[in-house]
């Protein structure tokens, strides 16, 4: 059944309420942590971010409008869905202040406070800042402490896209890398992706469970009988009015397994994409973008003899003729006005061999 409200779902809404508050403890979210789960990270992160609007733009947003031009601060290496996001919500796109990132794709946390300035001087009132946990280009983590930092000095939201990397913190050995995750306002975690779980299942997480009700400040009678703020009544914070009972397989695997399958999943596949990164380092005429922190991993060929636009040309008509001819599939991404290709280890039965294939196979086809 759809659980937008309790009468819908009296099994999936009080377990969901459960789930949340379970996991978000792990997270390191305070006592009155609350959320929702959805379809999605885009649509995890839209909600937080109009959750954002709501509580820091003042006045009455839903139903009197922006009384201002508005902005939020992001690392320019963040996930495209926040740009659109903003442009969905009307700020324009003069609404994302993009923060440069360092050499490892990380947000520069001493350019902060003058891509404020610069945005308070053409008239925008900021509201939010957005970390990444991590990146989708390379799997950097952004320093989610000195972003915190940042956020509470002037008073901004504090939002964490977390969709792909936040699942570190079920891991002793790699938690570091999500350190001060638990001072977010709202953190987005998918568990398609790195927690083995079946597409869609997005966990959007708040610090304050009341905040959760913010986005959504609308009256639909014939669903909602009073216009509080009862938990047990999903449909007032979120976009979805029918979707599955998703906390079901969350508890399920938590039953069976418990939360440190995740960490052991989080430790495979991040050695994974060390492994990848270590077999790329010690072949010749390879690059590696970066070492990876998470389970993505950017690389190139890179011939002697080639170099700039011929070199990506090279690579993307590599990755073009391993997609016709197999057996492998890999993608590509650009960043630094370069093509590279990139790995995500998904699959914890990868092995050593497996990435030596792939590797082989692609030094085939480079010579053809």
């Amino acid at each position: 059944n759809g659980s937008a409200v309790y009468e819908m779902g009296p099994a999936s809404v009080p377990l969901e309420r459960a789930v949340v508050h379970r996991l978000g403890g792990t997270l390191g979210l305070g006592p009155e942590r609350g959320g929702i789960l959805c379809h999605g990270g885009t649509m995890a992160n839209a909600v937080a971010l109009l959750a954002a609007r709501a509580t820091r733009a003042g006045g009455d947003v839903w139903n009197d409008g922006a009384t201002e031009p508005l902005a939020l601060l992001v690392s320019e290496q963040a996930h495209y869905c926040v740009d659109r996001i903003v442009r969905i919500m009307g700020w324009g796109a003069d609404g994302v202040i993009a923060v440069p990132a360092d050499s490892s794709h990380r947000m520069k946390i001493e350019e902060l406070p003058g891509c404020l300035e610069r945005a308070r001087a053409k008239g925008r009132k900021v509201i939010a800042i957005v970390g990444s946990a991590c990146t989708t280009s390379v799997g950097a983590y952004d320093n989610l402490n000195g972003i915190a930092d940042f956020a509470s000095a002037h008073n901004l939201w504090f939002h964490v896209d977390g969709a792909h990397g936040a699942p570190a913190a079920f891991s002793a050995t790699h938690r570091e890398c999500v350190a001060g995750l638990g001072r977010a306002d709202s953190v987005t975690m998918d568990f398609h992706k790195l927690m083995g779980l079946p597409t869609l299942c997005t966990g959007l997480f708040y610090q304050r469970e009341g905040d959760s009700f913010a986005a959504f400040a609308q009256k639909a009678d014939y669903l909602f009988a009073a216009d509080e703020r009862q938990w047990w009544d999903m449909g007032k914070r979120t976009f979805e009015c029918t979707k599955r009972s998703l906390s079901l397989r969350i508890k399920a695997l938590l039953d069976v397994h418990g939360e440190a399958l995740w960490g052991d999943l989080v430790d495979r596949l991040f050695g994974l994409a060390r492994e990848f990164a270590t077999a790329v380092d010690s072949r010749g005429q390879w690059q590696l973008a970066v070492p990876p922190e998470a389970n993505i991993v950017c690389f190139r060929h890179r011939p002697d003899g080639i170099a700039g636009a011929a070199l990506d040309e090279h690579n993307e008509a590599l990755r073009a003729r391993l997609l016709e001819q197999g057996p492998q599939y890999i993608v590509q991404t650009r960043f630094g006005g370069s093509t590279w290709l990139r790995v995500t280890m998904m699959n914890p039965m990868t092995t050593g061999d497996d990435i030596s294939c792939l590797l082989d196979r692609l030094e085939t086809l480079a010579k053809l």
